[in-house]
């Protein structure tokens, strides 16, 4: 149970050039099996009937019927459980990587604030921090913290059912479960994770001018993460020069979306297979 929601994803536009621009990636997407439909500005009020209180222009939109939404948080610990539980699997908790161990060209521990943890393989998956660690090891990766925003407050009787991705503002909404979750921003400000009010402003303004009836005076809980981002937007996945060691990281926004092919992808490698998945700009030493 993660709050998990089918309804798909509704991509707002408030001008008709912006629509025929999306219209292009529309297409491009559904050469690959991707079903969205579009829709007019009556449509996505239809579809997503708190849309009706905006004062903000609606063109029309791309129903992403495909797109599921859930809890990325209560997942993970639930996988973790049933990997515990079902697997055997071991986590440490509140628990500090103090140095890389290597010999040669192989990595052979990982030194933490609780001794030395030995293995036959190792993957770097620390996030924005896998560049830091990497560095360690005199291996460059192309990752780079860009912090981002979400807000989270009850959900009422005009919150979305729907997930809606505002395009103009470029800001995300999300039920999950008896909350609004409201995501955007992207700032560079190196491993600072500290919440900059001047960059929470901006996203409440969009919210509000979209979902003006949603009450705004209630406690909101405000958030901000370091997005390991890449020049590409793709991941850095697989071998590096240390013959045991794997990347799985650089995900940037897309974490979870990409967190089951990217494993996938990891096992087959270190398992001298060759992975399900292309594995084009992914490589530690793409073009």
């Amino acid at each position: 149970s993660f709050d998990y929601s089918s309804k798909g994803i509704l991509q707002l536009y408030g001008t008709q050039k912006d629509i025929e621009q999306a219209k292009v990636q529309m297409e491009f997407q559904a050469k690959f099996g991707c079903t969205q439909k579009l829709l007019s500005g009556e449509q996505c009020i239809e579809l997503e009937p708190t849309l009706a209180h905006t004062s903000r222009p609606i063109a029309g939109g791309i129903h992403a019927v495909m797109d599921e939404v859930g809890d990325a948080y209560t997942f993970c610990n639930e996988l973790a459980k049933y990997s515990a539980e079902r697997f055997g699997v071991k986590f440490l908790y509140n628990t500090s990587i103090k140095d890389i161990v290597t010999e040669d060209n192989r990595m052979v521990a990982v030194g933490t604030d609780v001794g030395d943890i030995e293995a036959d393989g190792f993957v770097m998956a620390l996030g924005s921090y896998s560049t830091l660690f990497m560095k360690r090891l005199g291996v460059s990766i192309p990752i780079y913290p860009m912090k981002g925003y979400s807000l989270s407050l009850k959900a009422d009787e005009y919150t979305p059912r729907s997930s809606i991705t505002d395009n103009e503002y470029k800001v995300v909404y999300t039920r999950i479960g008896n909350k609004l979750r409201i995501a955007g921003t992207a700032e560079f400000a190196g491993y600072n994770d500290k919440i900059n009010e001047a960059r929470i402003r901006p996203i409440l303004r969009a919210a509000k001018s979209i979902l003006p009836k949603t009450d705004w005076n209630q406690p909101i809980e405000k958030w901000a993460c370091l997005r390991p981002s890449t020049p590409t937007g793709l991941p850095v996945l697989g071998p590096t020069p240390y013959q045991n060691l794997f990347l799985n990281t650089g995900h940037g926004t897309l974490g979870w979306t990409q967190a089951a092919g990217s494993a996938s992808i990891i096992a087959d490698i270190m398992q001298n297979k060759i992975p399900a998945i292309l594995m084009n700009g992914m490589l530690l030493d793409r073009p």
